[in-house]
């Protein structure tokens, strides 16, 4: 987990550009059916979170070992709020 600013990572303006991509996806995804979501380059995992909970089967993928053993150790209990 060596880039961007912590803030970025974790901060309020890393949250409120999460939550705008979600409810931008949410637009545009259908809204039935459980429909599957790809997060490539998840990161911590937050999107993919947000999607979780809001009813999408969400698979995250990201190139970092180091958050890809971040967001399994999160996330390992099923989405939750941060």
């Amino acid at each position: 987990m060596q880039w961007g600013a912590e803030p970025d990572l974790v901060g309020p303006r890393h949250y409120y550009r999460v939550g705008l991509m979600a409810r931008t996806l949410r637009a545009y995804l259908p809204a039935d059916g459980a429909p599957r979501v790809l997060d490539a380059g998840a990161g911590r995992g937050t999107l993919a979170a947000l999607l979780a909970r809001a009813g999408y089967r969400v698979t995250a993928l990201d190139e970092s070992a180091a958050f890809v053993a971040y967001a399994r150790h999160r996330w390992a209990r099923g989405p939750r709020r941060s």
